[in-house]
């Protein structure tokens, strides 16, 4: 019973910090100034899409992560400057919209999100390493 509504008021802490990310997340789509500026305040987008990503996958309201992928990868999205972004941010973004893609049942996007994390490797971390921190987050 006591585990219960210790779940209860985990999902409801979680559930309030996902609503100040996505007023962050709005803040940062709301950007006006260009990607490649170094003062734009779009350098943070993986960053909070990739918390928020978590975060629903964790209380598996999966269905929401569709609007931060539209956000990312939609016309007005970032997804032709990936080269200003941490590349870590970016393999972050890519296995979680991979994974999405494998709960969606469409094998062939998930596939290619899910590779582009295997070739952007760190040279110093072992593949097996890789592959299993990728899994675990």
């Amino acid at each position: 019973m006591a585990d219960s509504s210790k779940n209860d008021m985990d999902r409801n802490t979680l559930r309030l910090a996902i609503n100040e990310l996505i007023k962050g997340f709005t803040g940062v789509v709301r950007e006006k100034t260009a990607v490649t500026s170094l003062t734009s305040k779009k350098h943070a987008i993986f960053v909070c899409t990739n918390i928020l990503f978590k975060a629903y996958f964790d209380i598996n309201t999966l269905h929401l992560c569709q609007k931060l992928i539209n956000f990312v990868d939609g016309p007005s999205g970032v997804n032709n400057y990936l080269q200003v972004f941490p590349v870590s941010d970016v393999v972050m973004y890519k296995f979680y919209v991979g994974r999405l893609k494998m709960f969606e049942d469409k094998y062939d996007e998930a596939s290619t999100y899910l590779r582009y994390t295997n070739t952007t490797n760190n040279a110093n971390i072992t593949t097996a390493n890789y592959h299993r921190y990728l899994v675990l987050h």
